[in-house]
């Protein structure tokens, strides 16, 4: 039985550990924006929220590192991108948590919500992913310095 090239292609992306945790990193991205998380819950009144959709920079910078990381999965072939572009959605996730903090500030009243760690989960799977494709890349290193 012969496999298309499409299918090949697809059991090598599946096979590095490095996809899922990208993954994982854009659907909870995508999750959050969607779903429009509480982020920060006013002191004096629990029934008023501030949403990650009220800081329209943060919430457009999520939507971004989420569909890069999505571009990211499909870069397999060459590891140096991939990389390069999940440095590229870290960066992004950091730049949306520190867009919602500087908004965050200027709200008197309130306090972190439980919701707002979520946006955490995606940072920490890309530093994961991050790991995991330098791991490929020196072994690729190491196995051409043998021949």
């Amino acid at each position: 039985m012969k496999k298309s090239i499409f299918a090949i292609n697809l059991m090598i992306m599946w096979q590095r550990i490095q996809t899922i945790f990208l993954l994982i990193a854009s659907l909870i991205s995508l999750l959050i924006f969607y779903y429009d998380f509480k982020v920060f819950i006013n002191i004096t009144d629990d029934n008023e929220f501030f949403r990650l959709s009220d800081c329209y920079y943060a919430s457009s910078t999520l939507l971004l590192a989420s569909i890069s990381t999505i571009y990211v999965v499909f870069k397999f072939s060459n590891l140096k991108n991939q990389l390069l572009f999940s440095s590229i959605c870290r960066l992004l996730i950091i730049a949306a948590l520190v867009q919602s903090f500087i908004f965050y500030r200027n709200q008197v009243g309130y306090e972190i919500h439980e919701n707002f760690y979520y946006l955490l989960i995606p940072l920490a799977s890309l530093f994961a992913a991050s790991f995991f494709i330098k791991k490929d890349i020196n072994l690729i290193n190491s196995s051409d310095r043998i021949r």
